[in-house]
C-alpha cells in the first residue's frame, strides 16, 4: 500500500470513528474526552472542529511517514557505503594479487611449462641465508597466497659514535670533550619476514646474504638437505621457483583459453545480474540502482538502454537511494 493511500485510509477511519452511531441515536456518547463526547447534532454544529481534528491527525501521519522515509534513506545510505567499502577491499586484494602473480607468470619445471597459479603454488618471503649452485636458503615465511605478511618492529638500540671536536657539544643529552665515544639512543625500524628456514630451488635472482624478497611465488615440493656454515647437516622444506620463460601458444591452446575465459566471464556476469534482479524484485534500492547502472553502461550482459536505465534509477531514488538521485541528475537526456 502506498503512503498516500495509507494516509487516506486513516483519515476515513478517523472520520468514521468521529461520527459512528451519532446519526442513529442522536444521543450523547460517553467516550471520555474530546469530540467523541458529542451528540450527532453537536458534531454537525461543530463540523469545523471535527475537520480540524482530522487535519491534525493527517499532519501527525505526515510527520511519521517523513521520519520513516528518512530512516529508510539512512539505512540505504549505510548499505551503499558498505558496498563501496567492499568494492575498495576487493580492488585492494586484486592489486595485491597482481603484484604477486605478475612476477614471472610462466615457469619451466623439468620439461613442463607451468602457469604459476593455482594448486601447489605458494607465496614466500624472507632474507637469503646462503646461496647454493641450485638455489637459495631463505629465512622467512611461506604459505598460501595472501596469507604471508611482513611485520614491523621499532626496537630501541645503541650506536657508538666517535667525536673528535675539541669544543664542548650537547649531543643526545650528554656533554663530550675532545675525542670521545658516545652512545646515541634512537629507534631502528626493522622488517620481520619470519623465522622459518626453507630452500628455493632454481631461484633466479641475486642471492647474496641478507638479500630481501617479498610476494614471491614458488611450487610447493618436498625437502632439501644441506650442510650449513657451522658444519650441521640440516633437512628443510623445499620450494621450486622454476625457470622463468615465455609461453608459446598454439592456435588450439589460444582458442581453448579464449573459450574458457568467455565462459567464466559470462557465468560471473549471469550470477551478478541475477543477484541484482532478485534484489530489485524486492524493491531493494541497491538492486534497482545497480540494474539502472548496468543498463546505462551496458554491463553484465545487458545492452545499453537509457530508457530502462532511467526507469530503474528513478525507482531506486523513490526507494530512498541518494546515489540514484545523483545518477539521475547526470544521466544523458
Amino acid at each position: 500500500m502506498g503512503i498516500n493511500s495509507m494516509k487516506s485510509r486513516w483519515m476515513i477511519i478517523l472520520l468514521l470513528v468521529a461520527t459512528k452511531n451519532y446519526a442513529w441515536t442522536g444521543e450523547p456518547q460517553t467516550v471520555s474526552g474530546g469530540i467523541l463526547d458529542r451528540s450527532h447534532t453537536d458534531l454537525i454544529a461543530h463540523k469545523d472542529e471535527v475537520l480540524l481534528a482530522i487535519i491534525t491527525a493527517g499532519s501527525v501521519l505526515d510527520r511519521g511517514t517523513g521520519e520513516l522515509l528518512e530512516q529508510r534513506r539512512q539505512e540505504y545510505a549505510k548499505q551503499e557505503a558498505r558496498q563501496e567499502a567492499l568494492a575498495l577491499q576487493n580492488a585492494a586484494m586484486n592489486e595485491e594479487l597482481h603484484r604477486i602473480y605478475s612476477k614471472d607468470p610462466w615457469r619451466k619445471i623439468g620439461e613442463t611449462t607451468n602457469f604459476a597459479r593455482g594448486n601447489g603454488w605458494v607465496e614466500f618471503q624472507g632474507k637469503v641465508e646462503s646461496a647454493t649452485l641450485d638455489g637459495a636458503v631463505f629465512r622467512g615465511k611461506w604459505g598460501p597466497v595472501l596469507s604471508v605478511f611482513t611485520e614491523v618492529s621499532d626496537n630501541n638500540h645503541y650506536i657508538s659514535k666517535s667525536d673528535s671536536n675539541a669544543e664542548e657539544q650537547h649531543k643526545n643529552g650528554k656533554h663530550t670533550y675532545g675525542s670521545s665515544t658516545v652512545n646515541d639512543s634512537s629507534f631502528q625500524r626493522k622488517i620481520l619476514y619470519g623465522d622459518d628456514l626453507f630452500f628455493v630451488e632454481d631461484f633466479p635472482y641475486p642471492a647474496s646474504s641478507n638479500e630481501e624478497y617479498e610476494k614471491m611465488l614458488a611450487f610447493d615440493s618436498t625437502y632439501y638437505s644441506y650442510t650449513n656454515s657451522t658444519g650441521q647437516l640440516l633437512t628443510i622444506h623445499k620450494l621450486i621457483y622454476g625457470r622463468p620463460c615465455a609461453k608459446i601458444w598454439s592456435a588450439e591452446e589460444i582458442a581453448t583459453a579464449k573459450q574458457k575465459a568467455d565462459f567464466k566471464k559470462k557465468t560471473a556476469q549471469d550470477k551478478l545480474l541475477k543477484s541484482y534482479q532478485d534484489m530489485a524484485s524486492r524493491n531493494d534500492p541497491y538492486g534497482l540502482l545497480r540494474l539502472g547502472q548496468c543498463y546505462r553502461d551496458g554491463e553484465n550482459g545487458l545492452d545499453k538502454d537509457l530508457v530502462k536505465a532511467r526507469s530503474f534509477l528513478q525507482k531506486a531514488a523513490d526507494a530512498g537511494s541518494p546515489t540514484a538521485v545523483d545518477e539521475l541528475s547526470r544521466l544523458p537526456q
